[in-house]
């Protein structure tokens, strides 16, 4: 079995510091997503996190070749693009030079023969995921001794798993697809556009000056208006928002939870546990503050974090292992960041706690295998049923103990 630095057509100077690069980035939690085992370290990688794509690649001999392939790959991506080339020749040499300038995007260029770097017309800055690809870190890649035994990986073994668990993931999400119907999550990004034109229109009516009064006008949730007869306003509250960052806040998070859940369980459940987690967390604001005039998507938001948790806790079997792995740690580090929160005096942590609770319940009643295009069984649809009277019934006491 070849060692991490065998390689039979890079100087080794070169393939040792190919080697060190990857390693360093896998220690900053970057995973392969394309490369191949048999050729590495002499062929290009692709390594990957959150939205981030880095190409690492030696410099190659074939320029023209080479620039046609990282322009298709930076429209491939579809996001974020790095290019970081490691060789031999001088750094602030005229080919390389060029060739930084030529390939345009984020690129670097490695020359560990004579310990220099240098970087593209935009630089290579990988801030907010990678750790920033500045002149820093881009001399820990040329500093052998920058990384210690602790951190080394066995950057050709964990190549070949990387890309088998991205094959599985892409085979999942298509599959996930295919049962569901759902090529694009349009009905995410219905809602989405609909916080956002809401807010707008608010904005606008009322030149940027949001008080009670026109959250209040616009649907926002009060206990006293809710107990005179204004039911609707459980529903209608969560279209309208406090500010700006509010507003961003929850649609991120509503991209980032919404598609996910659109693909993995389908448009229909999707809506349904959204609009039922939302009432449970208006209903539960209303419990614990009900004189407050509250506003947000949070509570439905909350919802699909506890339809995500239902999902981990039913349908473990039907995800790929790496996939269930991740889902559990994202649920854990959401639930702990949101500890946090609590202790912010504006946060409703009542509805986020009731959407929460009330996604998870009927999570567990709704949600089927994402690869399996199958109905709620009658046993399912039952104790929907009686969760929904349930709630309804809770609602109603909770509704009559406001004072009007």
């Amino acid at each position: 079995m070849p060692t991490d630095t065998d390689c039979a057509v890079l100087p080794p100077t070169v393939a040792d510091c190919l080697v060190r690069t990857q390693q360093m980035l896998l220690r900053a939690k970057c995973q392969y997503v394309a490369g191949d085992p048999n050729t590495w370290p002499a062929g290009v990688v692709l390594m990957k996190k959150q939205e981030w794509v880095l190409a690492v690649a030696p410099l190659p001999e074939d320029v023209g070749g080479a620039l046609a392939d990282w322009k298709a790959l930076r429209q491939a991506a579809g996001g974020p693009c790095g290019l970081l080339l490691v060789g031999s020749p001088d750094a602030d040499g005229p080919l390389v030079r060029g060739l930084l300038d030529a390939a345009g995007g984020q690129t670097a260029y490695l020359d560990p023969v004579r310990g220099k770097f240098t970087r593209g017309r935009h630089g290579l800055s990988l801030s907010g995921t990678i750790p920033p690809l500045r002149a820093r870190r881009l001399r820990q890649f040329l500093d052998p001794g920058a990384l210690g035994a602790a951190g080394r990986v066995d950057c050709r073994a964990r190549l070949a798993s990387d890309i088998e668990e991205a094959r599985s993931t892409a085979e999942f999400f298509q599959a996930s697809r295919r049962a569901g119907g759902v090529m694009r999550p349009r009905l995410t990004y219905g809602m989405v556009a609909l916080f956002a034109v809401t807010f707008l229109a608010m904005y606008l009516r009322y030149r940027g000056h949001l008080e009670d009064a026109a959250y209040l006008a616009w649907g926002a949730l009060s206990g006293p208006l809710v107990r005179r007869g204004e039911v609707w306003r459980l529903l209608s509250c969560m279209l309208v928002h406090a500010n700006l960052i509010h507003l961003a806040f929850n649609c991120t998070a509503m991209l980032f939870i919404g598609r996910m859940l659109e693909v993995l369980q389908g448009r229909w459940r999707l809506e349904l546990l959204f609009v039922f987690s939302v009432v449970t967390g208006s209903l539960a604001s209303l419990y614990w503050h009900p004189h407050v005039v509250s506003v947000g998507a949070s509570g439905g938001i909350f919802g699909l974090i506890g339809v995500v948790a239902a999902m981990v806790v039913r349908h473990r079997k039907a995800f790929p292992a790496h996939l269930w792995r991740g889902l559990r740690k994202w649920l854990f580090q959401v639930l702990a960041y949101n500890v946090v929160l609590f202790l912010l005096p504006f946060i409703d942590n009542a509805a986020h706690v009731g959407g929460l609770l009330g996604g998870f319940a009927l999570g567990l009643l709704l949600t089927r295998p994402p690869r399996q295009a199958v109905r709620p069984g009658r046993w399912a649809w039952a104790g929907t049923a009686a969760l929904c009277a349930a709630v309804a019934a809770a609602g109603y006491w909770v509704i009559l103990r406001i004072p009007k």
